[in-house]
C-alpha cells in the first residue's frame, strides 16, 4: 500500500507499504517512460490485478540484472517464503541495492516455483546457469540444504536514478500492499 508516514510500515511482519512520498518518486521517475507509468498508475488505482515486489539484491547481481546479462533471478530457501508460490507472470518488481536505494524497475515474464531436489538442483544449473548469472563457484553446493526454489525470469528492466527506500528488517523479498 502507498501510505502516508514517514517510514515504510510492516503489516504484520509479512507486507509492506511503500511510502506516499517515495510512490511519487517512483511515478516521477516513470513519466518518460509511458508504459511504465501507465502500468503503475493502474496498480496503484487497482484497475491492475497484479502484485507489486520489492526485491533486495546484492552486488554483482543487481548490476548484472540492470545491465541485462541476468535475466533470471533465483531464491532458494528452507521454507516456502515468497517469492515461492507469491510472484506471478505479470508482477511488477521494484530492484533495491541491499542497504541501498530503489534502482529499478522489472515486470515478471515467468516464473517455476518447486520442492528442491538434488536432480533439481542438477537441473536449474545445467539448464539456467548462464541466465542466472552466478559465478560463485561455491554457489551450487551452498543450495544442498535449501528445500524449495522459485526462478522469477525478468523482462522490460528499467534503471531508476536512486530513490531512498526504508527497509528495516532482513527479508530479501517482500509484497507491496495497495
Amino acid at each position: 500500500m502507498v501510505g502516508h508516514s514517514d517510514a515504510a510500515s510492516q503489516q504484520g511482519g509479512k507486507n509492506m507499504q511503500i511510502l506516499f512520498a517515495t510512490w511519487q518518486s517512483i511515478l516521477s521517475a516513470t513519466q518518460t517512460q509511458p508504459q511504465w507509468h501507465e502500468r503503475l498508475l493502474k496498480w496503484y488505482h487497482h484497475r491492475l490485478e497484479k502484485t507489486l515486489h520489492l526485491v533486495i539484491l546484492r552486488e554483482p547481481y543487481l548490476s548484472r540484472i540492470l545491465s541485462g546479462q541476468k535475466r533470471i533471478e533465483s531464491r532458494f530457501a528452507r521454507d516456502r517464503r515468497p517469492p515461492f508460490a507469491r510472484v506471478n507472470a505479470g508482477d511488477i518488481l521494484l530492484l533495491k541495492r541491499a542497504g541501498g536505494s530503489l534502482v529499478g524497475l522489472a515486470l515478471v515474464k515467468h516464473v517455476i516455483s518447486r520442492a528442491l531436489t538434488p536432480d533439481v538442483l542438477d537441473e536449474i544449473r545445467h539448464n539456467y546457469a548462464a541466465d542466472l548469472a552466478i559465478d560463485d563457484p561455491h554457489f551450487w553446493q551452498m543450495q544442498l540444504h535449501k528445500r524449495y526454489v522459485t526462478l522469477i525470469w525478468i523482462d522490460e528492466v528499467y534503471p531508476l536514478s536512486p530513490i531512498p527506500l526504508s527497509h528495516r528488517d532482513r527479508r530479501g523479498w517482500v509484497v507491496i500492499e495497495r
